[in-house]
């Protein structure tokens, strides 16, 4: 085709990084192509705009897709870019683009590099040079982005840009007080046993938002609880080429420049807790019954916990559940509100048992949950590292499955075991009643959350074992309760 034969072109501009968000370096990309397509009579039938996506990460990129499909829907004659490097940065892709290019006979244009001829056996072999050589170079921008991450991370220094993290000003080592008081007040909320959508809700409804003025998400709350960087730790992440999804949480690997917000010890439990699979993130349809996970059935010889389950008429009530699939009696049935109201009054009673706080708080051994701990992030550690064999091909599912079902017991095992020791938790909560008086106010408000009232509960007793009624007594008979103290 000739200059002015109306031939149709698509602009292509890309940029791989935009730090400012302004756009301009597509900008200029578009400007110099409309320029190149004055000079050679080309029609401009669209723009195509793909800003801050790199070729080589293998992200979707919208618009060159979009180009490709017109290309092949034939409303595309020809495609100017500012270079050939902004069309493809991979061999596979070139590949792809070459034969397309070849069955619509569409002619490419670079500002830079003139035209791209794939027509022929010699413009082939030049673009693959040119694609290697541009693979070649990203391989090594690649490598020495990744070097000096590891080396920022090592000295426990800053790196990145983009927003702020909450509770550090912009300068990303200042604390935020006012920020750092909420991190410390959800760590301990989520520790207490509260769960992430009902830590998430209350401080949407208090009016406490994000560091961009938006709502905080489950996703978004539970990304900055795990992270070591609030414990004052630096954390390195990382992963192969091939992976473009960022995970949650990296190794820590050195003491940050910055300080932490809350303790070591405190991420280390927050990181366990909320990494664990089986946890639950939203309050869940169990938020009336307080006392779920501390009774247990005495004619199932404490085997069995009792649910929470209403009767016909609504009224609440703790069960040995026997429906299909539940292994309960179903002979044990207890009404909520009367025991609820009798453990509540007990249990408050014993903050003002100077010899019972005595003996819970002599009680305390961090050196058992700091030993689950580091059992536990070995665990996880052999965990990722069979992942990445079995991702690498080293070895096959069924190799995988066999060797990780191991690790999966003693990780549930472990965490369970965690679960037991983080009653003593309360006895630091900040937020804790500190006398019998305020503890029986607190338990029966109803705007206290149900997770914090259990953990309060659970401060003081290990398990209430529950009996059958003795026929005809309608009102709490205490000798029906077993209750087994922590002292």
């Amino acid at each position: 085709m000739t200059r002015g034969s109306g031939i149709r072109a698509a602009i292509y501009v890309r940029i791989s990084e935009d730090r400012e968000g302004s756009g301009m370096g597509v900008q200029r990309q578009e400007e110099d192509c409309r320029q190149l397509a004055d000079r050679l009579g080309w029609q401009v039938a669209g723009i195509y705009t793909d800003n801050d996506i790199s070729a080589y990460s293998g992200k979707p990129r919208p618009a060159y897709r979009q180009m490709l499909a017109d290309i092949e829907a034939d409303q595309v004659d020809a495609i100017i870019a500012w270079h050939n490097d902004r069309l493809h940065r991979t061999p596979s892709e070139l590949e792809d683009f070459i034969k397309l290019v070849e069955d619509r006979e569409t002619r490419v244009q670079t500002v830079q590099a003139g035209e791209l001829d794939l027509s022929t056996a010699a413009g082939r072999m030049i673009a693959r040079m040119h694609g290697s050589y541009a693979r070649y170079e990203s391989d090594q921008k690649s490598e020495r982005v990744a070097r000096k991450h590891q080396e920022l991370a090592k000295a426990g220094k800053v790196s990145g840009g983009g927003t702020r993290p909450y509770g550090y000003a912009e300068d990303r080592i200042t604390i935020v007080e006012e920020e750092a008081a909420i991190i410390r007040n959800v760590a301990q909320r989520l520790l207490l046993g509260e769960t992430l959508g009902g830590v998430a809700k209350d401080l949407n409804r208090r009016g406490i938002t994000t560091v961009t003025g938006r709502q905080w998400s489950v996703q978004t709350l539970k990304r900055m609880m795990v992270s070591a960087r609030i414990a004052g730790q630096r954390e390195h992440q990382p992963r192969p080429r091939h992976v473009t999804k960022r995970s949650l949480i990296g190794e820590v690997v050195a003491d940050a420049v910055w300080p932490g917000i809350i303790t070591p010890e405190e991420s280390a439990r927050l990181r366990t807790l909320l990494m664990d699979p089986s946890r639950r993130l939203s309050p869940g349809r169990n938020g009336r019954y307080p006392l779920t996970g501390l009774l247990y059935c005495g004619h199932c010889e404490g085997h069995y916990r009792l649910v929470g389950k209403p009767n016909g008429a609504g009224q609440r009530r703790y069960v040995c559940d026997n429906t299909p699939g539940r292994p309960g009696c179903g002979k044990v049935i207890i009404l909520a509100a009367t025991l609820e109201e009798y453990l509540y009054a007990t249990a408050a009673s014993l903050l003002d048992d100077p010899e019972f706080m005595r003996q819970l708080k002599a009680g305390q051994s961090n050196a058992v949950s700091s030993a689950l701990l580091e059992e536990i992030a070995r665990d996880e550690a052999e965990l990722d590292e069979l992942a990445r064999d079995l991702g690498e091909r080293r070895m096959t599912r069924r190799e995988w499955l066999a060797a990780r079902e191991p690790v999966d017991r003693r990780l549930q095992v472990n965490r369970a075991r965690l679960a037991r020791e983080d009653h003593r938790a309360v006895l630091v909560w900040e937020d804790a009643p500190k006398t019998g008086e305020e503890a029986r106010a607190w338990l029966g408000r109803e705007d206290v959350p149900v997770a914090l009232k259990r953990s309060l509960l659970s401060g003081f007793i290990d398990r209430v074992v529950v009996h059958r009624a003795v026929k005809g007594r309608n009102f709490l008979d205490e000798g029906r309760l077993q209750v087994v103290w922590r002292v």
